[in-house]
């Protein structure tokens, strides 16, 4: 879980006040490990590389909640409200030091909306990765 508050922000150009942006993100993950993860810190390169190697599927959940401060009732725009999602990584195949992985996530995010901006108020999407760890 993470909280990312601003402090004090720049006045934008035609405003006649700052804002003060938020965000809240929480993510629940499941690890299927099949094998012994060599670091138990995965914070540097090297132990992301160990952990999609030693750990192929991990499925995940998360939340997001996006606070803007008003920036967007006052200007009359959207913004983002809240996105919510879930997937996965599976290992698809190692050779020697190099893995290939792929991602999935479907998600779906909710706008704030006004009275000028176009009216949608939520969004679908899937999102497919494929990344090589070498």
């Amino acid at each position: 879980m993470e909280w990312i508050g601003g402090l004090q922000r720049e006045t934008y150009a035609g405003a006649v006040r700052s804002y003060r942006d938020a965000a809240l993100s929480m993510t629940v993950s499941y690890v299927f490990a099949y094998r012994p993860h060599p670091l138990h810190h995965r914070r540097t390169f090297a132990g992301r590389r160990a952990s999609i190697r030693s750990h192929p599927l991990v499925a995940a959940i998360r939340y997001d909640h996006l606070d803007d401060g008003g920036l967007g009732a006052d200007f009359g725009a959207w913004s983002l409200r809240d996105r919510a999602s879930i997937g996965g990584r599976y290992t698809l195949f190692r050779a020697g030091i190099a893995s290939l992985y792929g991602m999935a996530e479907v998600g779906s995010t909710r706008y704030r909306v006004s009275a000028t901006s176009d009216g949608r108020e939520w969004s679908r999407d899937a999102l497919l990765r494929l990344g090589l760890v070498f």
